[in-house]
Parts: C-alpha cells; sequence; structure tokens
C-alpha cells in the first residue's frame, strides 16, 4: 500500500467515527419531537392566516392540537386522525388542503406500564 491509500483510508475511517453518531442522534430526534407550525405569539398578535397545509402536517406527527385559517375551529389529532371541532361542537375531518396558522404534532407512542407497577395514589 503507498502513503495516499493509507492516508485516504485513515480519513474515511476517521469522517465515519465522526459522522456516524451524529446521523444516529438524529434519528433519536426525530422520534422524539415536537412539529411546531407557527408561535403561539403570532396567535397572540392576531395572525390567523398561515402557508402551511394539513397534508404537510399530517407527515410530521399522529398526535396534537392546532387552529385553522381565521380561527375557524380548533384541530384535534388522536391517532393520526385529525379532527376539526368548529364553534357550534360540531366535529369533522380535517381536509388535506385546509391551511393551519398554528399546530404542535408529534409521534406518539405510548409507553405500557407492567401490571405490578406500584403508585402511591393513597
Amino acid at each position: 500500500m503507498n502513503k495516499t491509500t493509507i492516508y485516504f483510508l485513515f480519513l474515511l475511517l476517521s469522517l465515519s467515527q465522526i459522522f456516524c453518531p451524529v446521523l444516529a442522534s438524529n434519528k433519536k430526534l426525530e422520534q422524539n419531537s415536537v412539529f411546531q407550525v407557527a408561535t403561539i405569539g403570532s396567535l397572540a398578535l392576531a395572525v390567523y392566516d398561515g402557508n402551511y397545509d394539513y397534508g404537510s402536517l399530517m407527515k410530521h406527527g399522529n398526535f396534537g392540537v392546532g387552529t385553522f385559517l381565521d380561527l375557524n375551529g380548533e384541530m384535534v389529532a388522536i391517532d393520526g386522525n385529525f379532527y376539526q371541532i368548529e364553534s357550534s361542537g360540531k366535529l369533522k375531518s380535517v381536509n388535506a388542503k385546509q391551511i393551519v396558522p398554528f399546530a404542535e404534532v408529534t409521534f406518539f407512542k405510548p409507553t405500557d406500564l407492567p401490571r405490578d407497577f406500584q403508585t402511591n395514589l393513597i
């Protein structure tokens, strides 16, 4: 082996040691993160429009809350089903083309507690 080959292999090995842990940690971050459209401060400043649609939002989580264009109801996402609760109390499924001025979603996976798990509620 010549020196160039040895340097190249050393460089390749060094880079793999640097980037593999970084890439692995990003996967963990995606699994335990919240995706947010806008901020609650924008709602406080009466910014009730947006440029993000629910079809895109649904790719970022299966559980969350939000609102609709011009505050036309509240959004609740449970088990990947997105619902709009209108001010009248009527519940309907979200259309993927509806606009999101504010929302927070995550991929929620419940954890099971062992049956003998003790709680000290008494």
